[in-house]
């Protein structure tokens, strides 16, 4: 329920600020594309953590059981298991590609306020450097540490 409402919230926001530039300036920037892309990965994000929920709690189940518990499993439960294991990995990425989007949408909106500062753009191309290098770890990450699926994975 309560991804629900933080879902909308998001939703509704980023309507708003659509709205709100198309009437103060007629059009969009760098940084409104930016959301618009974010909000459409959260979309996708949403939906997919809708559809896993029921495997995330049988992983959670095992995660702290242990591993035992998943021999305990019915045939179907278990292919659930493994096949949804992709699609976790999916949603994360999914997650951190929303997150870094609002990120780098701050950074393209700050970017027009200190381009004239005097030295203060090695400090934003530092970060936005080190923002680019750390969502591409993060996304990657799932896919590195787990790169084969179904029971090739149980190695």
């Amino acid at each position: 329920m309560t991804i629900g409402v933080f879902f909308g919230i998001a939703i509704l926001s980023a309507i708003a600020r659509a709205a709100i530039r198309l009437r103060t300036q007629k059009r969009f920037a760098l940084d409104d594309y930016l959301l618009f892309t974010a909000a459409v990965f959260l979309i996708g994000t949403t939906a997919l953590a809708y559809y896993l929920r029921d495997a995330f709690y049988i992983s959670m189940v095992i995660l702290k059981e242990g591993p035992l518990e998943f021999f305990q499993l019915t045939p179907p439960q278990a292919d659930r298991v493994l096949d949804n294991a992709l699609l976790q990995n999916i949603l994360l990425a999914f997650a951190w590609t929303a997150t870094f989007f609002v990120k780098f949408s701050f950074l393209a909106f700050f970017k027009q306020m200190i381009f004239n500062v005097d030295r203060m753009h090695y400090y934003y191309w530092g970060v936005t450097i080190f923002t680019v290098i750390s969502y591409l770890f993060l996304v990657g990450e799932a896919f590195i540490l787990c790169h084969e699926w179904r029971l090739e994975s149980c190695k």
